[in-house]
C-alpha cells in the first residue's frame, strides 16, 4: 500500500487499449466512457460498459501471459475528497479493506488470496493518491475459483467493509509505522516544494499518507462517512485484463456487482483550485543535511476555467502534446550535454511538465549539484532557458527527437501483440486518472504521421517560448549545507536572497545560440574476419543451443515467440572483480560509475548519445564478481548494432576525464545519501562485514578514489578480454543462424583466445557474524532498523536451496503476523535470504523490521521465536500452501517471460547443471512437506544469531 503524492504529466507513448462496447451491456449502459466526446477512436480490443447501478466495467482480453488475470478496482476518490480536519482518511480506509468485511472476518482476506497463489504486496496491494484509490489483484491463474474469489473480495471492498472500532485501533500502529517510514527529509522537501509551487491550491496540505495526528484521531465515523460518500458504483470502475472467457466473466461480474444498490445518491466533491501566480521572481530554500542538493526553476501557466483533468482529449490536444514532448526532450538533451562536460559539478538534470494537479501547468527544470554549489546549476538552467527563448532549438536537435519519437511509436506497433495484461491494466487506470482516451498503437502512429507537418522546429520553438515565459520563475533549492552566511543571518533567508541575486546576475549575461557537433557514423563496424562457430551443446531444459567460435567465444541461443521483433542480449567477459586483489578494490567502483561515460576512442559520450538517440541501444556495463556484464533488450533490427557497441567498449575504450568526473560525482552523492536510510546503511555495512570486511564489497569512498584515474582500469579490462572467458546469450525473436552470424561479426571476429567459460567455486567462507552490531543513521529521529542474521548453507545443493526458499516464505508469513499484524510495530517487515553459488558455506537468513526506536529490543527478541516455531514443526498445512502457492505460480509464469530465459541462457554453457535444475523446481516445490521445512530450520544455529541495530544518530 503506497501513496504517490506527486504525479507528472507526460505523453503516453506506450500502447494502451480500450475496447468498444458489447451488445448485451448496451442495454445496461448509460455512459461507458470516462472522458468527454472526442474525435479520437478507442482501440477495438476493449469492452467497456456500465452496469444498471452505474458501475463501469472495462475488460481487456489478453493472453500475455497465458492463464493470468490482472484486476483493478478504481475508485474516483483520494485525499482531495476528504472533509474535515482528519487528514489521511482515504488512505486509512484503503488499509481497512484488508481488515474485515460482512462476509470475510478480519485477517482472512490476505490468506484467501495467498491460497490462490497471490503474494501479499507483490500481487495484492492498493494505492491511494490525491484523486483516486486503486485496489490491485494479480491472479497467476484463471481458474473459476480464483476469479470468483477475486471478484467476491473486490465486491466486499466496494461496500461491505465492517470498519469495526477494534480493527481500526489495531491498524493505527501499522499506518503510523508507514507514516514514520515515509517521514523523510525527501518527503518534507517535496511537501514544502508543493506548497510553494501550488500556492493557495491546497494540494500539498492533503497528502494521502495524512499526518500523525490525523491517523491517531481517525474514528469509525470518519471512515464510514468517507466510505458512504465516495465508495459508490457510479464512482468506481472495475478493470480486468487477462486470459479469460469473456461471456463467463461478464456473467460473474453481474452476479457480484449488479445487485449493489447504495442507500444514498452519489455526489462527487473536490477541493481542486488554481494556484496563485507569482508577480515577481521568488525563491525558496530547503536546508537539511539529509537531502541531495538540487536547484530548480519552476514556471507556472495561468489557469483556465476547468482543470486539466476535464479538458477534452482530442486530436488537437494530442498534436500539441507531441510538440511539447519533443521540446521537453530537446531541452533535456541539451542539459545532459552540458552536465556531462561540467567537470562533475552538475548531474542528473530533469525536465517535467505537470498538467494534472490543478488548473495550472507547471513546467520545471532542475539539476543536481555538489553541496553548496547551487549557483553553477542555477546559471546553467537560467541561461539554457533563455537560450531556448531567444534562439530556439536547431533543426538538428528537433529532427533527432522527432526521429526518436517516431521510432518509439513504430516499435510500439510492432510489439503491441505482446504487451502484458499488467501493462494494459495500468494504462487503463492511467486513462481513468487523467480522463484520457487510450488509443491503439496503430492509431497513435497514424495520428503522428498525419500531422507531422505541424510538428516542426518552428512549432516546437513557439510552444517552448510560451511555456518558458508564462510567468516569473519560482526558484527552489534543496541543499545539505547553508554555505557562507553573515553572523546573525537566518540561513534560509540568506540563501533565498543569494538565489535571487544569482538569478538576476545570470540574466544580465548574454547568451549565444547553441551549437553541437554534427552527428557522425559509428566508427566501429568491422572487428575482423567473421568467426566460424560449431554447435557444442543443447540443453534438455529450454532447448538452449550453445556454439563455440574458433577464438573461444561461446554463444547461447534461445529462440522464442514471446515478443515479436524483440531480442534480449547478455554479454559476459572475463572473470569479474574476484580477480582483483583487495588493494585494487576502488577499481570496481570506478568501472561501475565511470567506465562507460569515458566513451570510446572515436566518440565521446555526447557523440554516442547523438548516435544512439532514436535507436533501441544502450551502454550499460557492470563489473560483477564473476564477469563484466552487459545486458540489453533491443529490437531484432538493432541487435547487430548493440553487439558492435559492446564490442567497441571492450576493444576501444577511451578512459576520458569525463568518466572520472562522473564517477567522483556519483560516489560523492552516494555516500552523502547513504546514512539517511537505515536500510541502505545496513546493507552496505553488513554485506562487507559478513565477507570478512572485504573492501571489494560495496562502494569505494571519495577518499579511496583520490589519486585514481579512469585509465587505471585499462590493464584489467584488456586482460579480461584477452585472457578471460567470453559468453554471450541471445534470446527472443531470432534464429540460431542469425545469432551465430551477428556474434561472428563482432565478438567471434576478435583476435583473442577466450578461455573456457566454466562456473567456478573459488573459496570456502562462512558469513562472519558478531553478537551485535550497532550502526547510526542520520534519517528520521524516531526510526530504527532491527535485524537478525543467521548462517545457512550455500546454494550448491539445489534441492536444499528450494527448501530454504520455501522456508523464507513461511518465515515471511509468520513475520507479517507477529510484527505487523499483532504488534503493529512495522509497516513492511521482510525476510532476506542469500545463498552463494560460488563460495562454499556462504549463506545467510535475515529478518528485518523498520520500527520505532523504543521497539527494537522487543522485535529482536521475537525473531528467534519465529524460527523456533518452524524448527518445532509449528507450521500448518495452510501456511505451507500459502507460502508455496506464490512460488509455484510465479515460476509457471516466468517461463512465459524472455527476461527469465535470458537469465537461464546467460550461463547455459558455463553452468549447465543450473539450467537442468530449472526443470526440477515445480515437482520439488510441490513435493515439499512441513517436515522438510522443519528439517531445514533445524540446520540453522539459533545461538549464532547476530543482532543488528541501526539507530538514529545522537
Amino acid at each position: 500500500m503506497k501513496f504517490s503524492p506527486r504525479r507528472g504529466a507526460c505523453l503516453l507513448l506506450i500502447v494502451s487499449s480500450l475496447f468498444g462496447g458489447i451488445t448485451q451491456a448496451a442495454a445496461e449502459s448509460q455512459s461507458p466512457l470516462w472522458y468527454t466526446q472526442t474525435d479520437l477512436k478507442l482501440d477495438k480490443k476493449v469492452q467497456s460498459y456500465v452496469l444498471s447501478n452505474g458501475m463501469r466495467i472495462v475488460l481487456v482480453p489478453n493472453r500475455k501471459p497465458k492463464q493470468s488475470v490482472v484486476m483493478r478496482l478504481w475508485v474516483n476518490a483520494g485525499s482531495l475528497q476528504e472533509n474535515g480536519n482528519v487528514p489521511g482518511v482515504a488512505h486509512f480506509l484503503e488499509h481497512m479493506a484488508f481488515n474485515g468485511s460482512t462476509n470475510v472476518p478480519e485477517g482472512q482476506m490476505i490468506e484467501m488470496l495467498e491460497r490462490h497463489g497471490l503474494a501479499f504486496g507483490a500481487d495484492t496491494n492498493a494505492t491511494t493518491d490525491l484523486f483516486y484509490t486503486v485496489y490491485k489483484l494479480e491472479l497467476p491463474k484463471n481458474d473459476q475459483e480464483s476469479l470468483n474469489t477475486a471478484l467476491f473480495l473486490l465486491r466486499e471492498t466496494a461496500s461491505e467493509l465492517t470498519l469495526s472500532p477494534e480493527a481500526i485501533e489495531r491498524e493505527k500502529p501499522v499506518i503510523l509505522a508507514e507514516h514514520r517510514e515515509s517521514n523523510t527529509a525527501g518527503l518534507a522537501n517535496l511537501v514544502e516544494w508543493g506548497q510553494y509551487i501550488y500556492q493557495d491550491a491546497g494540494l500539498y496540505d492533503r497528502l494521502p499518507i495524512g499526518t500523525e495526528a490525523g491517523i491517531r484521531s481517525t474514528t469509525q465515523k470518519n471512515l464510514r462517512d468517507f466510505y458512504a460518500q465516495n465508495y459508490h458504483p457510479k464512482n468506481m470502475t472495475l478493470v480486468i485484463a487477462g486470459d479469460f472467457d469473456e461471456k463467463a466473466l461478464q456473467a460473474r461480474i453481474r452476479h457480484y456487482f449488479s445487485g449493489w444498490v447504495p442507500e444514498q445518491p452519489f455526489q462527487h466533491s473536490s477541493s481542486l483550485q488554481a494556484a496563485m501566480l507569482p508577480e515577481n521572481v521568488e525563491a525558496l530554500a530547503f536546508l537539511d543535511s539529509a537531502v541531495t542538493p538540487r536547484i530548480g526553476i519552476n514556471l507556472i501557466q495561468p489557469g483556465t476555467a476547468d482543470s486539466a483533468r476535464s479538458v477534452t482529449d482530442d486530436t488537437e490536444r494530442r498534436v500539441n502534446e507531441f510538440v511539447r514532448f519533443i521540446g521537453m526532450n530537446a531541452l533535456m538533451y541539451r542539459l545532459e550535454t552540458q552536465t556531462l562536460t561540467s567537470q562533475g559539478r552538475l548531474m542528473d538534470p530533469d525536465v517535467s511538465n505537470m498538467t494534472e494537479l490543478t488548473m495550472n501547468d507547471v513546467f520545471s527544470v532542475s539539476v543536481g549539484t555538489r553541496p553548496g554549489e547551487w549557483a553553477a546549476g542555477l546559471q546553467l538552467l537560467e541561461q539554457t532557458i533563455r537560450q531556448v527563448v531567444q534562439h530556439g532549438f536547431t533543426q538538428q536537435e528537433i529532427a533527432r527527437q522527432i526521429t526518436s519519437l517516431q521510432q518509439d511509436l513504430k516499435n510500439n506497433v510492432s510489439q503491441s501483440d505482446d504487451f502484458s495484461s499488467l501493462s494494459y491494466a495500468e494504462q487503463i487506470v492511467n486513462g481513468l486518472n487523467n480522463r484520457r482516451v487510450i488509443i491503439s498503437t496503430e492509431d497513435e502512429l497514424a495520428l503522428f504521421e498525419q500531422h507531422q507537418d505541424r510538428i516542426t522546429t518552428e512549432a516546437v520553438n513557439q510552444m517552448m517560448r510560451q511555456m518558458l515565459t508564462a510567468s516569473p520563475a519560482r526558484l527552489h533549492l534543496a541543499d545539505s549545507v547553508a554555505g557562507e552566511i553573515q553572523e546573525g543571518q537566518d540561513p534560509r533567508d540568506a540563501l533565498e536572497k543569494a538565489m535571487l541575486a544569482a538569478y538576476e546576475h545570470s540574466q544580465a549575461q548574454p547568451v549565444t545560440s547553441f551549437s553541437e557537433k554534427q552527428t557522425t557514423e559509428f566508427a566501429y563496424q568491422y572487428f575482423g574476419k567473421p568467426g566460424k562457430a560449431k554447435q557444442v551443446k543443447q540443453s534438455a531444459f529450454g532447448d538452449i543451443v550453445s556454439y563455440r567460435f574458433d577464438n573461444g567465444v561461446v554463444l547461447n541461443v534461445k529462440p522464442t515467440d514471446l515478443e515479436k521483433n524483440v531480442v534480449y542480449l547478455n554479454v559476459r567477459v572475463g572473470r569479474g572483480w574476484q580477480e582483483l586483489p583487495p588493494e585494487q578494490a576502488a577499481l570496481i567502483t570506478l568501472f561501475n560509475t565511470g567506465f562507460v561515460t569515458g566513451g570510446l576512442q572515436a566518440h565521446d559520450m555526447n557523440e554516442l548519445r547523438g548516435m544512439l538517440t532514436g535507436k533501441s541501444l544502450g551502454m550499460n556495463l557492470n563489473l560483477n564478481e564473476d564477469a563484466i556484464v552487459g545486458s540489453y533488450r533491443s529490437t531484432r533490427e538493432a541487435i547487430s548494432e548493440q553487439l558492435k557497441l559492446y564490442a567497441a567498449f571492450f576493444t576501444h575504450p577511451a578512459y576520458r576525464q569525463e568518466g572520472m568526473d562522473f564517477a567522483e560525482q556519483h560516489v560523492s552523492a552516494y555516500w552523502q545519501g547513504l546514512y539517511q536510510s537505515p536500510e541502505s546503511l545496513e546493507m552496505a555495512a553488513i554485506s562487507q562485514l559478513m565477507r570478512q570486511n572485504d573492501p571489494r564489497i560495496g562502494v569505494a569512498t571519495p577518499q579511496e578514489l583520490e589519486g585514481k584515474q579512469l585509465s587505471d582500469l585499462q590493464e584489467f579490462v584488456s586482460r579480461s578480454l584477452t585472457e578471460g572467458p567470453i559468453e554471450i546469450a541471445l534470446v527472443g525473436d531470432i534464429t540460431p543462424a542469425c545469432a551465430v552470424k551477428l556474434v561472428g561479426e563482432t565478438f567471434g571476429a576478435l583476435k583473442v583466445k577466450a578461455q573456457e567459460p566454466k562456473h567456478q567455486v573459488n573459496q570456502t567462507l562462512r558469513p562472519y557474524l558478531v553478537d551485535e552490531q550497532r550502526l547510526y543513521h542520520q534519517g528520521e529521529s524516531h526510526t530504527a532498523l532491527a535485524s537478525a542474521y543467521w548462517p545457512i548453507p550455500d546454494a550448491m545443493d539445489f534441492q536444499q536451496l528450494l527448501v530454504f526458499q520455501a522456508l523464507q516464505e513461511v518465515a515471511q508469513l509468520k513475520l507479517n503476523k507477529t510484527v505487523r499484524e499483532q504488534a503493529g510495530a512495522s509497516y513492511s517487515p521482510w525476510v532476506e535470504r542469500f545463498q552463494s553459488g560460488s563460495i562454499k558455506n556462504f549463506g545467510y537468513l535475515a529478518l528485518h523490521s523498520n520500527t520505532e526506536l523504543s521497539r527494537v529490543d522487543d522485535i529482536l527478541s521475537a525473531y528467534p521465536t519465529i524460527l523456533q516455531d518452524i524448527r518445532q514443526g509449528k507450521v500448518s498445512e495452510d501456511e505451507l500452501t500459502r507460502a508455496l502457492g506464490p512460488l509455484l505460480e510465479k515460476f509457471a509464469l516466468m517461463q512465459q517471460d524472455n527476461g527469465y530465459w535470458l537469465s537461464v541462457a546467460s550461463t547455459a554453457y558455463s553452468a549447465p547443471d543450473e539450467v537442468e535444475n530449472e526443470k526440477l523446481v515445480m515437482p520439488a516445490l510441490k513435493a515439499l512437506t512441513v517436515k522438510d521445512i522443519q528439517a531445514a530450520a533445524q540446520i540453522i544455529p539459533l545461538e549464532a544469531m547476530m543482532k543488528v541495530k541501526v539507530l538514529p544518530e545522537g
